[in-house]
């Protein structure tokens, strides 16, 4: 890793290899083939991108790439609604919505309403299991999850899209943005969830970006161009902590959310 030499240890020319980097704060750890031949620490990269590197005339071929968030905590205990609160939108609904919790699901029908939470973030790692229940086929349930939303403002901040709806049985045509797309701004690549079943959104915030991945897939990549201020509607980079929200969209709103863990970005 940049000036440290790695220890020996044999690996498999013409064969696959797994490579391991462990990355927290300014210490790293690297396994080949699970076996340890780094273990170092470097100030100077505790944030950057993820390269793979290429050598001309020197073949090589990469699969599995997959990045784990570390330090992820629970913001739901899987038993009640302890360290969220519920906001009401401005005009009472005919069927407000019915959040639950049991078994470890947060469940959510009719709406519209939203349930944020009493904690705050600006820059983080936010991941979570939705299912979008559906019992007719041509009929998408439509929800969100709303980032450094205002404390009890209705459906502020950025919104992180949840609709597993695409046309002509094409993914890569989302409709209203697509599940993982950043709504308004920029619809998902590739609609990667499927109603009825559970998939894993990651999504992370840092400063003017926004990227989403979905079912370990990234979906949506966002740097808002928009000059700095609270209000994410009329154009703006909102920049500040905030709430995160989860939205009960419309009467016919029935979703389960479970696994919801944050991590704070320094």
């Amino acid at each position: 890793m940049n000036h440290v030499a790695a220890g020996k240890v044999a690996y498999n020319a013409d064969a696959w290899n797994t490579y391991e980097v462990r990355v927290e704060g300014d210490r790293f750890l690297v396994t080949l083939n699970g076996k340890r031949v780094l273990d170092t620490r470097d100030p100077k990269s505790k944030a950057g991108h993820i390269g793979l590197q290429y050598n001309k005339d020197k073949g090589i071929a990469f699969r599995s790439v997959k990045l784990l968030p570390l330090g992820l905590k629970p913001i739901f205990n899987g038993k009640d609604l302890t360290g969220w609160r519920k906001v009401d939108p401005p005009k009472p609904p005919a069927a407000p919505p019915e959040w639950s919790v049991k078994s470890g699901i947060l469940h959510v029908e009719k709406g519209p309403g939203q349930l944020e939470t009493e904690g705050t973030w600006a820059d983080f790692v936010l991941q979570l299991d939705v299912r979008a229940n559906s019992q007719d086929p041509n009929r998408h349930p439509n929800s969100g999850v709303f980032l450094r939303g205002e404390p009890n403002g209705y459906w502020t901040g950025y919104e992180s899209q949840i609709r597993n709806e695409f046309t002509a049985g094409d993914r890569t045509k989302p409709v209203d943005f697509g599940t993982g797309g950043i709504y308004r701004y920029q619809p998902a690549r590739k609609v990667m969830g499927t109603d009825n079943e559970f998939f894993t959104k990651t999504i992370v915030a840092r400063g003017r970006n926004l990227a989403v991945w979905v079912n370990g897939v990234q979906v949506s990549d966002f740097e808002d161009p928009n000059p700095e201020g609270s209000n994410v509607r009329a154009k703006q980079a909102k920049l500040t902590p905030g709430a995160i929200s989860l939205q009960a969209h419309d009467p016919t709103t029935n979703l389960d959310f479970r696994n919801l863990r944050i991590v704070a970005l320094q």
